[in-house]
């Protein structure tokens, strides 16, 4: 209860004045009983002007023949959040309306968490935290005995689907804070001050700055703890009184690379303010000019528009090199050997991803990120559209995008190809092409097709993007071809040495430079 007090009192970390809570359980049918997901109390700076009760979705939401998915929301003073906060911990229920029946799992009481405002995973149930971040006190399903059904791994399929209904409904991820299924948590967001900071102009340290809430009549003594940390060293560091002002410079001899501020209230011992991040010290002139025309071309029937930049780059600030880049390129080599121990991918076809509009969606992602020196795509199964809907989507004017697909016996029969000779199939493909929807504007794509002894027979899928003097050459082994990418089981995954990939991909480009293998080139 202490820790509920402290955190609450007004003018410590916020001003609060009412608890928004949200109640997700499972209704199972057969008994009425309700089931605990997640409860989640947040308290607010906003006057509490009643309870306010509704239910979040029209009806209960069916799961199953089984259960029913229900969300609901109200809203309690702060003294009634205490109340609750004191049963919880005591008689180990929720009271609701005088109710203690919704059913909860062996709840653990963990002592007060500090959430910082970034990509925790935690701030997927959180609401609202990309301020100074927020306490949280949580109590902890250690058994999920009565939510078992949904935690095994043969019940990912369900528990996704019921993580995509709650997410309908509300901001809340259960899908990727699975552990938190069957908790209920108290949050205390942070609004007493806002901070912002700026390097020096020297690069020595930073310059804080201080917005303090209008009702705290002076601020509070803190201190600032501010360093900075590089290849796992501490370049810098330092803890400093506040001066109370509105802005102050703490010098800690070094910032390059990532810095961290924090802000600690002094009594009682709490943090106000936490970030993580790295100063700009120099913008390298880099980025292309924008066409004022388009790339226009459809795919499937529908029309897309791509913003193209020219290839062409303004000159770099010339500069000496400073120790940083070596230590980066040290660091990259090591995280690249790493890599061949822990690659990392992504899975579809797993309940994961929902449709295969998603899945080529990551692919033109992929394209955008990646392809600011050229885009190559190698696939067996290989068609028009399936090259319209990726390489298409790179938005860097005239890189060289190619393409090599396949002509043979498998192909001929997946796309009713076989009363079709070579030349009939080569002049479909180019007919998609010469679509006068497709302006084609700022594209140098080429698509080259393998058959019979052109070249030889391939089976692999791959997106590639050639090195640049600037970033090295990447690999994605596809899994699966584009025609059919995300509808069943496979793997995107990044190959750990993608130069002998695009060396593989160069010699079949080379065997196939003849006019009986082009399909298309979009320029002279």
């Amino acid at each position: 209860m202490e820790e509920f007090k402290l955190l609450a009192e007004r003018g410590v970390i916020n001003f609060f004045e009412r608890c928004e809570i949200t109640q997700i359980y499972l209704h199972r049918k057969i008994d009425k009983v309700n089931i605990n997901l997640l409860i989640l109390a947040i308290l607010e700076e906003r006057p509490y002007d009643g309870e306010n009760f509704k239910y979040l979705t029209d009806k209960p939401i069916t799961v199953d023949d089984e259960f029913s998915l229900c969300v609901h929301r109200y809203f309690v003073s702060i003294s009634e959040a205490e109340s609750l906060f004191k049963n919880l911990s005591e008689k180990k229920n929720w009271l609701f309306r005088s109710d203690t029946t919704l059913v909860l799992g062996e709840l653990q009481q963990i002592p007060k968490q500090f959430v910082p405002p970034s990509e925790k995973p935690l701030n997927k149930v959180l609401k609202n935290n990309f301020d100074n971040g927020s306490y949280i006190l949580e109590f902890f399903d250690v058994s999920k005995n009565h939510v078992q059904f949904l935690m095994a791994q043969s019940s990912i399929k369900k528990f996704n689907q019921i993580a995509e209904e709650i997410k309908a409904v509300v901001p809340v991820d259960l899908s990727l804070v699975r552990d938190r299924v069957g908790n209920i948590i108290f949050q205390f967001p942070i609004r007493i001050l806002d901070i912002s900071s700026k390097a020096l102009s020297n690069w020595t340290g930073i310059e804080v700055r201080f917005s303090w809430n209008n009702l705290l009549l002076e601020p509070p003594n803190c201190y600032i703890e501010v360093s900075s940390t590089f290849d796992e060293n501490i370049m810098g560091a330092t803890l400093v009184d506040y001066n109370k002002t509105r802005k102050q410079e703490i010098v800690i001899e070094n910032l390059d690379q990532i810095s961290h501020v924090k802000v600690w209230l002094k009594s009682p011992n709490l943090l106000l303010h936490s970030h993580d991040g790295t100063f700009i010290r120099e913008l390298a002139l880099n980025m292309g000019i924008v066409n004022h025309e388009p790339r226009i071309f459809e795919v499937n029937g529908k029309s897309f528009e791509v913003q193209i930049v020219n290839r062409e780059r303004s000159v770099r600030n010339k500069r000496k090199i400073g120790y940083t880049k070596f230590v980066q390129s040290r660091i990259y080599t090591i995280e690249k050997e790493d890599l061949e121990k822990n690659l990392s991918f992504k899975q579809y076809g797993n309940g994961r991803v929902q449709n295969q509009t998603d899945a080529i969606l990551d692919l033109q992602n992929l394209v955008k990120r990646f392809g600011g020196n050229g885009a190559y795509l190698w696939d067996p199964f290989l068609q028009p559209k399936d090259i319209h809907s990726t390489l298409y989507f790179n938005d860097v004017s005239m890189v060289p995008l190619k393409a090599i697909g396949s002509i043979n016996k498998t192909v001929k029969q997946v796309y009713n190809l076989n009363g079709m000779n070579i030349g009939d199939i080569i002049a479909t493909y180019q007919g998609s092409f010469k679509n006068p929807a497709n302006n084609n504007f700022g594209l140098n794509l080429e698509f080259r097709i393998q058959y019979e002894d052109f070249g030889w027979a391939f089976h692999d899928r791959f997106l590639m993007f050639p090195s640049s003097s600037d970033d090295g050459p990447k690999a994605f082994s596809l899994g699966a071809s584009v025609n059919s990418f995300g509808a069943d089981h496979h793997i995107l995954q990044e190959v750990s040495h993608p130069q002998r990939i695009i060396d593989a991909f160069e010699d079949l480009w080379s065997s196939l430079d003849r006019p009986e293998c082009l399909v298309w080139k979009s320029i002279p």
